[in-house]
């Protein structure tokens, strides 16, 4: 039993790492995307009116999104109290 548990905890932690990783790639290459689109189409003989648009987009973006990130956050750390919860009990009940 012990030992099924070890390997349990290091499975999870082993698809964790992997899923960020995964999500950290993902992320990576949407940046890239956007940013060689945005090389591409927006103004790409003047790099300085480019970035400017650039920038304000990206606030505007962020200013807009910001309560659904807020709210996503707060929902994915509400599961993740649950689930820690729910493996002490388990944990300590037997």
């Amino acid at each position: 039993m012990v030992f099924k548990r070890k390997d349990s905890i290091h499975i999870r932690r082993f698809k964790k790492i992997a899923e960020a990783m995964a999500v950290w790639t993902g992320i990576i290459m949407f940046w890239r995307g956007i940013w060689l689109l945005g090389d591409t189409y927006l103004y790409p003989d003047h790099a300085g009116i480019s970035a400017t648009i650039s920038l304000f987009l990206g606030i505007l973006i962020l200013l807009l999104t910001r309560s659904f990130v807020k709210q996503f956050l707060w929902e994915m750390q509400e599961e993740e109290l649950k689930a820690e919860k729910n493996m002490f009990e388990h944990i300590f009940n037997k």
